[in-house]
This record gives C-alpha cells, structure tokens and sequence, in this order.
C-alpha cells in the first residue's frame, strides 16, 4: 500500500483541504481489489457511466499541465499556451479534463466490519471509491457481505491518477472501541530485546512400573485438567488382573461361581471359599507374586471367569501421572486399562510440564515447573508462579527466556507508546482552517499539541512543510471530520479550477449539504462523527489482532488433536460407551469451537450449550424442514446426473434404490451436525452462520474464525466427517484450483493431526466438502 505520493497526504493534503484516507495503486500482481476482511455491505453505487465530469467547464485550460500529465494529448496543442474549451469537441473535452484531474470514476462500496471477543464488540467502517466496476457479492436474505479473499471490483482512476482506489477508514465518535478494557493480547506478537534470563529445558525423571494386560485404574484428573495436559494421565489402580494359583486350584479342587457379575469361589463340596490364592505380577518389581487374598475382593467383567480382578492394592502403590499412549492405555467408562502387558512411565507431576535450569555466570541452577505451552509460531510458558517464558532458538539449540525482562517495541491496549497507532479516546477537534491558516498551520497544531502528539507549536511553518516533517505522527494518528463525500463545504480549495472541481466533488456526494443522510442507519447518518485512521496502519493493526486470534485458534486445535480422550479406540469427551473403531471428528469440532467462539450455541442449534447429539424429536423436526427436501432433490439430481452419465450398474441400482421413494434419504444420526449447519446457513440473517467457498474458508480460518468443513454421508453405514480449517498455513499451495491442499485439524480414522483436505476427506470426497463460520464469533482469549 502505498503511504504517500506527490498529490496525497493524511490526514490533509499540501494545498490544505481534508483528505480522509489515502490513494492505493493497483501493482503489477494485483487485477482485481480483494477483499482483506469480512463487512456487510451498508451503501454501494455501480455507477451507469464509468467517468463523470463537471457541469461547468473551464474556459482555457493550460498547456503546461497537460504536458505534465498527458503529453499525448498535449502534442496536438504544442504550438498553443492555452486551449479554448469552447472550439473542443465532446470526445476531446473529456481527453482534457482526464489529464488535468477533473475525472472521476464515482463507483463506490461502505462497509461496516465488526469484531466481538471476551464478550466486547467494536465496530468500524471502510469506505472504498474510484472502482471502474463493482463485482456482485453474496446475499444473506436482504443483507450483502463480502469475505475474505473476494474480488471487490476492478481499480478506476480519479484526480487525473489511473488505476486506483480511495480506500479509508472510520469509526464513530460514540464507538464501543472506546469502552474497551481487553486484556493486552499482543505481548507474544511484540518484538523485544536482547535483555533476558536464559534458561535451558530438562527432562523429567521417571521410573518404570511394569503392569498385565486389563489392569484397570481410575482417572483423577478433571475435565479441564484434559485442556492443561493433553498427553498427561493422573492414575490410581482401580483393579489388578489375576488368575487363581494353579496348584492351590487344582489341590484344592476349586470352582468358580459367576452370579450377576459377584464372583463365588467354591470347594469341591460347593462350601464357600473365604480366601484364596492367586498369581498378581508387582509392578515394582515385574515379579509374579502369589498372595493369600479374601474372595470378596474378586470381581469380574461380563461372567467372564478369565477375567478376574483384584480389587485392592497390595503393593501399596501410590497415585502416580504417566503418559496418555494409545498404543497401551484404553480409555473406557471413565476408567483406563491396560490394552496388554505393558511398561508405563511413572512421574511425579504431569508429564506435559516442562522444568527449567536458569544459565547464569555462576552456573547456579533452579527448576521451575510449567503448566501450559501456547502452542504457536512463537512458544509461551506460564509458570505456577505465573511467570511467563518464552522459545527460541539459536544455531539449532533451544533456550528460554523471561518474559517479565522484555522490553516491547509496541503495545496496542497498555499505554500507546512507542510505533503505536494513536487513538484519540474523546473530545476530538476537526481540522478546518481558514485561508491564513495555510500559512503557519496553526489549528492543526494545536489540536495535535492538545493530544501530545507535537511538543510545540511553530507560527511560522507551513503547512506543506509541517507535514513533510511531521508525516511519521500524523500518519499514526485519529482524527475527526466532516466526510469529504458530503456536501459540507469543509476546506479552501486551494487548486487550480475550484468551481469546477466543487461541482465535480458534488456529483460524487453520499452525504447531503448538511453531512447527514436519511438513508442511512443512525449510527451513520451523520458523517460529521467519524474518526479517521490511516487506512495502512489501521489495517497493520487489525492484522495483528486477528494474527493473536490466529493463534489461539491453532492453540486450542492443538489441544484437540492431542488430547488423549480424542484417540481413536477411546470414549471421547462422555466417557459413556466404547467402540474399537470409534472416532471423534464431532467432538474435537464442538471442542474447538466452545473454546474459541463464545457465541457458538447457533452452531449447535439448542440453546443451552450441550453437544448437539440427535433425538427423535430432533430427527421429526428436521424431516419436515425444507432443508430436508433441498437434501432429498439434490440427491435426486445426482442420481439423474449419474444415470445421464451411464455410472456403473452397482452405482446405478445403489441411487435407483434410494431414489424411490421422495422420502427415502437414509438419515442416520451421526449426520445431525450436517443438518444442523445446513439449517443454520439457511437463517444465516439470524444466526450468523454461513456457507462459504473453500478458499474463502482458507483465507477466513487466517482470521482466527473457527471454520467447520463438513462432509455429509448418504450411506447408512459409512459415517460423516467433520474438521476444522487449520490457519497455520502459508498462502502458496492452497489456491482456487487446487484447494485439496488446505490444511484442517483432523480427528479421525486417519490419524489425529494436521492434516491436508484431500487426507482427511479422501481423493474421492474433498471436492464435496461443505464449509461453514460464524460472522458473529465473540473471539475468546482468555479461557
């Protein structure tokens, strides 16, 4: 973008009057203007002429300035020093006029944008003019939006400069953006100094207990413990595998009696046997031990008289944390077993902590324990003491250091200091001068003064001269004005052709002679409250705030994919059932999006915030729908379409079969969530969730928004699939014609992990993959 040129500045221009954004220039990789973030669409004009021209035409205009700007045009005038309006014909009048500026492409698109987190919202406004052509946009009922990645329409010209845009942005002086109190979410994006504490990471030591296939222990962790240590298990045995001793079985002819799962041990004259011997291996030791053991404490599974429990502990061992491996712990009904003999890690904390040595001149060593890795672009760990550390990396070795020693180049919500955009909070002076004012400036001074932008004020400086000098501070600040676009007369045009070129600015007006406009909502109505920004450093900041809800989003999918309950084989987030071959793609996705989203009950359909697991009551509900019958007729199409296209006999009975009947769609419940997006993006005016393309998903996820793609299954015995786009992408590989390549989170049959559309999907079932967000997501940060 480009921050100056020899006709713009900002926030006014050298010849005095207010310039509210600034000029962007079409570049050699650019055709279209896209879209960086999502707006709805507020006013928009696609103009029937592509360039309008004053009413009142100069008389003469010069040479010499044509000559400047179009020497083309100027070659058949060289021998004159002014040309005469009046002996021009139409077509060369607009030649003309192009070359001196008096032009314009009037086509022009205003956006509101809004960004919830921690439940605050604040909204601002971009204004975008001079489009040769506007593009058509998706419509949510009677609202427009744009998204990410959208071609907005092709660059124009205007102030006898080609292939540009006007592009500028506001907010209101009443703004929630003033109301903020968020927490300072840029201290990992900041850059920082060479003066920290080293410390150097170790391994934690582990001792090795040996356990039988099917000993089974309980879990002590909590469910939010799970978000801490995603690979960390807190066990105490529960029961130990056994078999009765042999010898003792056989001498004593015993038999084993299973009622309703109560264990009886008899004689062989059917008396009851108080205490028994069995084999139970230590894991201490990895020896068998035979021990004498009260009958009441056997238990079993099933009736199963091979699988007999003892249900205490007789070596005495201790509760003890080890890793959460699929390979050798199932997790099973809220307990966890052995899947055969095994060898686990015994430690003393959670695996997932991590413990530190400080590097200092004395070689002087202490540990520190942490709880929490911010897995992202840049590591951050927190302390039990609160402290926080952060990686790097130098010459292929890792090292820590503190984060309390940082020194921040920048910092958006503390205190506005150094490189920081400057937001005037309240009581903002327009700028408008009066013809003396051009000289020394003094007005403007004095509210940039007021503001501590500026020491001091000079009376003798220009105001071509003070904005030369000034430009890095006045490019970074707020100010507020009357709108350019209205037809308030607002500054002393100190150009060449100033009748002309009012006229020509009056055709171009959105807001009326009093800077207000009826047709507009409140909040806009009156263009005399905007606060402007300078649109490239506004935007620098919203990319950062959004790169931090980036990272968080790759945080918690992290998270997700590790966290060991997701592991196929296991019992998800219920602990309620078990299933060799059960997979949790649902779950991980409700997972993610109740820790990144505040608002995502819409996503689930319900309005408490439950996982939305099918019922009949559901299920009726969602068959009278007409989203049911879209479902129904699409595949009615399909299967017309196959047909057409002579598929294979088996493929054409399989849609034949279903076909039959208008009801016949093969709903199974694993497909509800499929439904449930389906319906909400039908509503999408009231429910702010909404079906987008691919690449649209690509660029949005970049954003930090949670994006569902979904895959929707008309089989009966092969389930759906559901992940979430992955934003820690570069943009190189995922592109329009090839978006099998976009990253996603997966959990699933194929391996938890970050995984590429066509992996988790299928060669043969990405391109029929639906994606959905929510426009209204309130960015969580904090949890």
């Amino acid at each position: 973008m480009a921050l100056e040129n020899k006709y713009i500045f900002f926030p006014v221009t050298k010849t005095g009057y207010w310039h509210n954004g600034i000029h962007k220039y079409k570049t050699n990789k650019e055709e279209f203007v896209i879209a960086q973030l999502p707006g709805k669409i507020l006013a928009k004009k696609q103009s029937t002429t592509t360039n309008i021209y004053p009413t009142k035409l100069p008389k003469t205009v010069c040479v010499k300035e044509i000559v400047l700007t179009a020497p083309k045009v100027a070659e058949k005038y060289e021998n004159l020093s002014s040309i005469d309006f009046s002996k021009l014909s139409k077509e060369e009048q607009e030649k003309v006029l192009e070359a001196i500026g008096l032009s314009s492409n009037p086509a022009y698109i205003l956006q509101k944008h809004t960004i919830a987190f921690n439940n605050e919202a604040f909204s601002f406004y971009s204004l975008i003019r001079h489009f040769s052509k506007l593009y058509d946009f998706k419509k949510i009922k009677n609202y427009e939006y744009i998204f990410p990645h959208d071609k907005i329409g092709e660059y124009g010209k205007s102030e006898g400069e080609k292939d540009m845009i006007h592009l500028e942005y506001f907010i209101t002086n009443d703004s929630e953006y003033f109301k903020i109190s968020a927490p300072d979410i840029f201290d990992y994006c900041d850059n920082i100094n060479n003066e920290y504490d080293l410390y150097k990471k170790e391994e934690q030591t582990f001792e090795k207990l040996y356990f039988d296939k099917k000993t089974e222990f309980t879990v002590l962790n909590s469910d939010d413990d799970y978000k801490k240590y995603p690979k960390s298990l807190h066990l105490k045995i529960y029961r130990y595998h056994i078999i009765i001793n042999e010898k003792y079985k056989n001498d004593n002819s015993l038999s084993v009696e299973v009622i309703n799962d109560t264990v009886k041990v008899l004689d062989k004259d059917g008396n009851i046997v108080n205490q028994i011997k069995i084999d139970i291996k230590n894991p201490l030791t990895n020896t068998i031990n035979t021990e004498l053991v009260y009958t009441q404490y056997i238990e079993t599974k099933n009736n199963d008289i091979n699988n007999l429990f003892y249900t205490l502990d007789p070596f005495s061992l201790q509760p003890f944390w080890t890793e959460a491996d699929s390979a050798k712990l199932q997790h099973w009904n809220n307990s966890i077993f052995t899947k055969s003999n095994v060898i686990l890690k015994k430690y003393s904390m959670e695996p997932d902590k991590k413990i530190f040595s400080k590097l200092d001149e004395n070689n002087q060593e202490y540990s520190f324990q942490f709880y929490k890795a911010q897995e992202s672009s840049l590591e951050v760990l927190k302390s039990t003491e609160n402290k926080e550390f952060i990686k790097i990396e130098n010459n292929g070795e890792v090292f820590y250091f503190s984060k309390d020693n940082i020194k921040y180049t920048s910092n958006y919500w503390k205190d506005f200091k150094d490189a920081t955009t400057i937001f005037f909070k309240n009581d903002l002076t327009s700028y408008n001068p009066d013809d003396d004012d051009l000289k020394n400036c003094s007005d403007l001074q004095k509210i940039m003064e007021k503001k501590n932008v500026i020491d001091s004020i000079e009376s003798n400086i220009e105001l071509k001269q003070f904005l030369e000098k000034n430009k890095n501070i006045t490019l970074k600040c707020a100010f507020q004005h009357i709108s350019e676009w209205s037809q308030v007369k607002i500054n002393p045009f100190k150009i060449d052709y100033p009748e002309e070129t009012s006229d020509l600015w009056e055709k171009m007006h959105i807001w009326s002679k009093d800077g207000k406009s009826s047709s507009f909502t409140k909040e806009i109505s009156d263009s005399g409250k905007f606060i402007y920004f300078h649109p490239a450093y506004f935007e620098n900041w919203l990319i950062n705030l959004h790169s931090c809800f980036a990272k968080r989003l790759i945080s918690i999918q992290n998270l997700v994919i590790n966290d060991w309950r997701m592991i196929q084989g296991n019992c998800g987030i219920f602990y309620n059932f078990h299933n060799p071959n059960q997979t949790f793609c649902n779950q991980a996705v409700f997972e993610t999006i109740k820790f990144v989203d505040e608002n995502y009950t819409n996503f689930t359909n319900r309005n408490k915030k439950v996982f939305p697991e099918i019922d009949e009551q559901h299920a009726k509900e969602y068959q009278q729908t007409s989203t049911f019958k879209i479902v129904n007729e699409n595949l009615r199409k399909e299967y017309i379409l196959n047909w057409k296209n002579k598929k294979p006999t088996i493929e054409y009975e399989k849609y034949e079969k279903n076909m039959k009947s208008p009801n016949a769609y093969p709903y199974i419940k694993s497909n509800y969530w499929c439904d449930i997006l389906e319906l909400q993006a039908s509503k999408g005016f009231d429910t702010g969730i909404i079906k987008i393309s691919a690449i649209e998903a690509f660029y949005i996820a970049k954003l930090g928004y949670v994006v569902i793609a979904a895959w929707k299954s008309n089989s009966k015995t092969i389930p759906p699939h559901f992940v979430t786009i992955s934003p820690n992408q570069s943009l190189k590989k995922a592109t329009e014609k090839n978006i099998g390549f976009i990253n996603v989170a997966h959990v699933g049959g194929r391996g938890n992990g970050i995984k590429t559309l066509i992996e988790a999907f299928g060669s043969n079932n990405y391109n029929q993959v639906d994606f959905y967000f929510n426009i209204r997501q309130h960015f969580l940060l904090d949890k």
